[in-house]
């Protein structure tokens, strides 16, 4: 956490000073991996960010790339409560809509009045396809035993998608790759057979449900 805070103050100075110059387009003030990093170095770097805008021209406003991320974003809401000028100054994806370009999440930008946010939002949203695995609700253990499971994708944009398969307790014979897989068990150690369907080709700028799972019971 301390590495955290020396970190947010190097950036919360060097903004400052970028900013001095009066811009006229955006800035990006930081970025953070919220998977490696973690909630408490999020608050650290958002505290100082907000510090960074609250020194800027009030027309100036903050872009911060949270997507449906409830905790950062719940995390955020307690750090603003207490200023809603402030608050009215900050913008973050709006859930479901497609944005130009790719982004971490998440990053910090000031984006001056007159500057164009560095993601603008297409005029349509997201088009998910649903999916679910249609399986086996048991099976019995044999030499030439072979579990089957089906993936159910409904919906949205299909034309790029591709089937990616992983099991427990068994081998795939036959399918990696599309919609239905053939499953042979393990013998040796028999147990339920779980697999997972990962949809990958979906579009990366939108937050897609893109895996689903299904188990196999081994009857006893």
């Amino acid at each position: 956490m301390k590495n955290c805070i020396i970190i947010s103050l190097f950036v919360f100075i060097s903004a400052l000073g970028i900013y001095a110059q009066r811009p006229t387009t955006a800035i990006k003030v930081d970025e953070f991996d919220l998977k490696a990093e973690g909630l408490d170095a999020f608050e650290a770097r958002a505290t100082a960010f907000l510090k960074v805008l609250a020194g800027t021209e009030k027309t100036t406003r903050g872009l911060i790339t949270i997507y449906e991320n409830e905790e950062a974003a719940a995390k955020l809401n307690e750090l603003l409560s207490k200023d809603r000028d402030l608050r009215n100054r900050i913008d973050l994806f709006v859930p479901g809509r497609r944005y130009d370009g790719e982004w971490k999440e998440g990053e910090f930008w000031l984006v001056p009045a007159g500057a164009d946010s560095p993601y603008l939002a297409t005029c349509s949203l997201c088009d998910c396809p649903s999916v679910s695995i249609l399986g086996q609700d048991e099976f019995q253990l044999s030499l030439d035993t072979l579990v089957t499971f089906t993936a159910e994708v409904s919906g949205g944009s299909q034309d790029e998608i591709q089937y990616s398969w992983t099991v427990k307790g068994g081998e795939i014979g036959a399918g990696q790759g599309t919609p239905s897989i053939t499953v042979k068990p393990t013998v040796t150690n028999p147990q339920d057979i779980t697999a997972t369907l990962e949809l990958k080709g979906l579009d990366s700028r939108c937050d897609c449900p893109k895996t689903a799972t299904s188990k196999s019971k081994l009857r006893l």
